[in-house]
């Protein structure tokens, strides 16, 4: 993907945030704060097998819950 296309999925992503949509799925996911340097290799490959070779996007920093 080229970087303006990343920018736009994340873009439209805090979007359906801001708006109170539920966004996360098998290629988004959504983290308040960065989460334990030894969890985050296992997260990070269980959502890459989730999206089935599709891309997927951390956001770090946007919390679903509270926009």
């Amino acid at each position: 993907m080229k970087r303006a296309e990343i920018e736009a999925w994340a873009l439209r992503a805090i979007d359906a945030v801001k708006k109170g949509c539920p966004n996360e799925d098998s290629s988004v996911e959504l983290k308040r704060l960065w989460i334990d340097p030894k969890k985050v290799a296992r997260r990070l490959a269980a959502h890459a097998n989730a999206a089935g070779g599709q891309p997927i996007l951390w956001l770090i920093g946007v919390d679903e819950k509270q926009g």
